[in-house]
């Protein structure tokens, strides 16, 4: 599910609330017994969508902030990516 920003929420309780629930659905995914294929793609799909709430709130954010957290998301998607280009190749196979 995408994240959603309350009506009444401020800005930054909205930005950190949506932060966490990527993360602890990225954790979550990670945890779980069974498919990890999915696992994997659903932790990657969770630091993109970190990565775009980053984007949404740049103007909010000093630069070096923005550049440091959107380069610690990219890395943890990047630590994935070998996981998940092993699993393709086999399923092509």
């Amino acid at each position: 599910m995408a994240y959603r920003f309350e009506l009444n929420e401020p800005l930054i309780e909205a930005t950190r609330r949506i932060g966490v629930q990527q993360i602890e659905r990225a954790l979550a995914a990670l945890r779980a017994v069974g498919d990890r294929p999915t696992a994997v793609h659903d932790t990657r799909k969770s630091m993109k969508r970190i990565r775009a709430l980053l984007c949404m709130v740049r103007p909010a954010l000093a630069e070096r902030v923005f550049r440091h957290e959107n380069e610690r998301y990219r890395a943890i998607a990047e630590l994935l990516s070998g996981t998940r280009d092993s699993e393709v190749l086999l399923a092509t196979l």
